[in-house]
């Protein structure tokens, strides 16, 4: 069978077949359609098609033994496959949750401050861990070069009460002593259950978390610089924050004879004051009852120490190491800082992991 000069070929079915003829002369190109090649190719075209059909595996009958045996997972047929996807999601969420760390800043900082400032460190540490920057409850004016030694940073600039704007989590009188430190334990006390009940008009973390959460707190670590290390530690000591707390990261961080006398009235008798954290404060100590025998003084403690620190001396942290319970002590040779080389960061991570992964070992034997 002659189909004309030398045609464009397609593949069917493993074989070639001609569907078209091109002429081409010196002034004109013409374009045919080979109604014998236009049908062989349909044939061909036809019989890949049936024959695929045939040896697939996702075939009607195929697709829908499976889709029955998926519709009775659970013991009843779910209302669609969207409500599988989505209880397996939250399910599949609520077993997998990242640790999370709540960081508190120096003072003269904000959240959004201290989140820059160790954003070498702050990468490395979100890769494995949900990381939380609160901002203190009292707004300063902005600090004036010389004028106050406890100012942690000397870049914050915002004073209308934006990101930038300077806080502190308390103050100190004319006399020298630090005041309002019991409120700073509310505030914080109050701004995480706040979160959390946002999180929970959102849909949140899924069931099982909620549960665990009212149970045992909402954060694994506490991670502070300067007043905010201090701060850490005495939440930890206090018990507010929940049993599920089990580590504890400071650098630069003072010792405040203050804060850890709130932190032990707290532990041993809370009596709140009557602000609107009242209710939490109550909450959280009437399910800390794991934290008995020593509960938070209990809990490891790593403290972060400049050599050259002309703000927070070695020996102000060494006591609050001692005071804090259950702390190590590391040196290094930088400044008022949070040191965010390699080295140190990698101590901070190695801490974390092994305190958090201690604790979830021991939780699961009990």
């Amino acid at each position: 069978m002659n189909f004309g000069t030398p045609s464009t070929l397609l593949l069917a079915g493993g074989y070639y077949y001609c569907a078209t003829t091109t002429t081409t002369t010196t002034t004109t190109t013409t374009t045919t359609t080979n109604p014998i090649a236009t049908v062989a190719l349909r044939s061909a075209f036809a019989f890949a098609y049936a024959s695929r059909r045939r040896s697939s595996p996702t075939s009607s009958s195929s697709m829908e033994r499976r889709g029955s045996s998926r519709a009775i997972v659970g013991g009843q047929a779910p209302s669609s496959s969207n409500d599988v996807v989505d209880d397996e999601t939250k399910r599949t969420k609520s077993r997998t949750r990242r640790p999370r760390v709540l960081c508190l800043h120096g003072r003269y900082q904000s959240g959004s401050i201290f989140s820059n400032k160790i954003g070498g460190a702050r990468r490395k540490l979100e890769r494995e861990y949900d990381l939380h920057f609160l901002d203190g409850p009292i707004l300063l004016p902005p600090p004036v070069e010389n004028d106050d030694d406890d100012a942690d940073d000397r870049d914050a600039n915002d004073p209308a009460g934006g990101p930038t704007a300077p806080r502190a989590w308390w103050n100190r009188d004319v006399d020298g002593r630090h005041v309002r430190v019991r409120e700073a334990f509310e505030y914080v006390v109050g701004r995480v259950e706040g979160e959390a009940k946002e999180e929970e008009k959102e849909g949140g973390e899924g069931d099982d978390y909620d549960i665990d959460y009212r149970a045992n707190g909402r954060y694994d670590a506490v991670l502070g610089f300067s007043q905010g290390g201090t701060l850490a530690t005495a939440l930890a000591l206090s018990g507010v924050l929940g049993p599920r707390l089990r580590a504890v990261i400071t650098a630069g961080a003072p010792f405040v004879e203050e804060a850890l006398d709130i932190a032990s009235e707290m532990r041993s008798s809370p009596s709140p004051s009557s602000s609107s954290s009242t209710t939490s404060l109550s909450y959280y100590h009437s399910h800390s009852s794991s934290y008995a025998g020593g509960g938070g003084f209990e809990v490891p403690k790593l403290h972060l120490a400049g050599s050259t620190d002309a703000l927070v001396s070695v020996e102000s942290t060494t006591e609050l190491c001692r005071r804090g319970g259950n702390g190590r002590l590391l040196v290094h040779d930088r400044g008022h800082l949070f040191p965010t080389n390699s080295a140190m960061v990698k101590e901070v991570l190695d801490f974390l992991d092994g305190s958090l992964s201690s604790s979830s070992s021991s939780s699961s034997t009990r």
